[in-house]
Protein backbone atom coordinates (compact mmCIF):
# COMPACT_ATOMS: atom_id res chain seq x y z
CA UNK A 1 0.00 0.00 0.00
CA UNK A 2 1.42 3.37 -1.04
CA UNK A 3 1.25 6.25 1.45
CA UNK A 4 1.05 9.74 -0.04
CA UNK A 5 3.61 12.42 0.82
CA UNK A 6 0.99 14.58 2.54
CA UNK A 7 -0.05 11.74 4.84
CA UNK A 8 3.60 10.96 5.63
CA UNK A 9 4.26 14.63 6.42
CA UNK A 10 1.18 14.83 8.65
CA UNK A 11 2.18 11.66 10.54
CA UNK A 12 5.71 13.02 10.95
CA UNK A 13 4.42 16.33 12.34
CA UNK A 14 2.05 14.53 14.73
CA UNK A 15 4.92 12.33 15.89
CA UNK A 16 7.12 15.37 16.54
CA UNK A 17 4.33 17.08 18.49
CA UNK A 18 3.79 13.99 20.63
CA UNK A 19 7.52 13.62 21.25
CA UNK A 20 7.80 17.32 22.12
CA UNK A 21 4.82 17.09 24.48
CA UNK A 22 6.37 14.11 26.25
CA UNK A 23 9.65 15.99 26.62
CA UNK A 24 7.90 19.04 28.09
CA UNK A 25 6.01 16.79 30.54
CA UNK A 26 9.23 15.09 31.67
CA UNK A 27 11.55 18.13 31.73
CA UNK A 28 9.29 20.89 33.09
CA UNK A 29 6.87 21.08 35.99
CA UNK A 30 4.52 23.29 37.94
CA UNK A 31 4.78 24.00 41.63
CA UNK A 32 2.66 25.83 44.14
CA UNK A 33 4.67 28.03 46.49
CA UNK A 34 4.87 26.61 50.02
CA UNK A 35 4.08 29.91 51.71
CA UNK A 36 2.16 32.13 49.30
CA UNK A 37 0.49 29.62 46.97
CA UNK A 38 1.44 31.13 43.61
CA UNK A 39 1.72 28.79 40.62
CA UNK A 40 5.11 28.59 38.90
CA UNK A 41 6.57 26.81 35.90
CA UNK A 42 10.12 25.51 36.35
CA UNK A 43 12.68 23.31 34.64
CA UNK A 44 13.38 20.06 36.50
CA UNK A 45 16.97 19.11 37.24
CA UNK A 46 16.27 15.55 36.03
CA UNK A 47 13.48 13.92 34.05
CA UNK A 48 10.46 12.92 36.13
CA UNK A 49 6.91 11.83 35.40
CA UNK A 50 5.58 14.02 38.21
CA UNK A 51 4.36 17.29 36.71
CA UNK A 52 2.73 19.14 39.63
CA UNK A 53 4.69 19.67 42.84
CA UNK A 54 3.16 20.83 46.09
CA UNK A 55 4.16 20.93 49.75
CA UNK A 56 1.39 19.30 51.82
CA UNK A 57 3.04 20.45 55.04
CA UNK A 58 3.07 24.07 53.94
CA UNK A 59 4.61 26.22 56.66
CA UNK A 60 3.22 24.11 59.53
CA UNK A 61 5.37 22.60 62.28
CA UNK A 62 3.98 19.08 61.75
CA UNK A 63 6.34 16.24 60.95
CA UNK A 64 6.43 14.05 57.87
CA UNK A 65 5.08 11.13 59.91
CA UNK A 66 1.76 12.94 60.37
CA UNK A 67 1.16 12.78 56.59
CA UNK A 68 -0.27 9.94 54.53
CA UNK A 69 2.14 7.99 52.32
CA UNK A 70 1.06 9.90 49.20
CA UNK A 71 1.51 13.26 50.91
CA UNK A 72 4.94 12.18 52.21
CA UNK A 73 5.99 11.37 48.64
CA UNK A 74 4.63 14.73 47.43
CA UNK A 75 6.50 16.58 50.19
CA UNK A 76 9.74 14.72 49.43
CA UNK A 77 9.44 15.43 45.70
CA UNK A 78 8.74 19.13 46.40
CA UNK A 79 11.82 19.41 48.59
CA UNK A 80 13.99 17.55 46.08
CA UNK A 81 12.94 19.32 42.88
CA UNK A 82 11.98 22.78 44.11
CA UNK A 83 13.90 23.56 47.29
CA UNK A 84 17.12 21.53 47.01
CA UNK A 85 17.84 21.45 43.28
CA UNK A 86 16.96 24.97 42.19
CA UNK A 87 13.29 25.02 41.22
CA UNK A 88 12.95 28.38 42.97
CA UNK A 89 15.81 29.86 40.96
CA UNK A 90 14.53 28.60 37.58
CA UNK A 91 10.88 29.57 37.86
CA UNK A 92 8.41 31.51 35.75
CA UNK A 93 5.29 32.87 37.46
CA UNK A 94 1.98 31.71 35.98
CA UNK A 95 -0.49 32.76 38.71
CA UNK A 96 0.17 35.00 41.66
Amino acid sequence: MKISRNRTLILFIIGLLLLGGCYVWLAFGLFSDREFGGLYLFQKYKLSTRFYFQAPLGESDNSMTSLSLGDQQAETAFRDFVEVHGGYSHKFCILQ
